[in-house]
């Protein structure tokens, strides 16, 4: 899995987003920034202070109805993913709740991480 296209989660606050899509076979950093596609989230309320993170090439922001995806939402999120390539997610804190579907890396195929998402979450 390592030199495909993946989600990695981040669980820190903002503005680090949810996560980045990142492609290992392309160079980390493009003139001074993160050669990645942020992915955040704003509630619709919040949408005023949506605006791409300077230090990415490229933000994708998704409108939340509430303060996280409803199922329609995800299913934005998921169609997106796949469209950029992403085949796996990096999630550090979900593996140590389901270690049975992440390998030793903390890695997930992207349809089983999108699958366990709809179960508990939405």
């Amino acid at each position: 899995m390592s030199s495909s296209t993946y989600f990695s989660i981040d669980y820190r606050s903002p503005p680090s987003g949810m996560g980045q899509i990142v492609n290992p076979s392309e160079p980390e950093m493009v003139d001074g920034k993160y050669n990645m596609i942020l992915v955040d989230t704003v509630t619709v309320e919040d949408r005023r202070w949506a605006k791409p993170h300077s230090s990415y090439v490229e933000t994708r922001t998704f409108l939340l109805q509430d303060d996280w995806f409803n199922l329609d939402e995800f299913s934005q999120l998921y169609d997106y993913l796949l469209s950029q390539g992403v085949e796996y997610v990096h999630d550090s804190e979900m593996s140590y709740e389901y270690p049975e579907h992440f390998d030793e890396n903390q890695n997930i195929p992207l349809v089983d991480w999108i699958m366990i998402i709809k179960q508990t979450a939405c």
